[in-house]
């Protein structure tokens, strides 16, 4: 999914085009998988993270 998430950023650089959200979830699943328990893991891996952050 990383690499997807890479190519997808990628190809809208290319085309000039903005993409602030697929950026930002690029960066989060980038921090997942490389800093955290996420290797081999796909994006649904990281709702936990996100359903903590509600009940704080």
């Amino acid at each position: 999914m990383l690499r997807d998430l890479r190519l997808a950023q990628q190809a809208a650089a290319e085309a000039d085009a903005d993409t602030p959200i697929g950026a930002a979830a690029m960066r989060l699943y980038e921090q997942f998988v490389e800093r955290e328990d996420g290797k081999g893991r796909d994006f649904s891996a990281m709702l936990p993270r996100f359903e903590k952050r509600g009940h704080g």
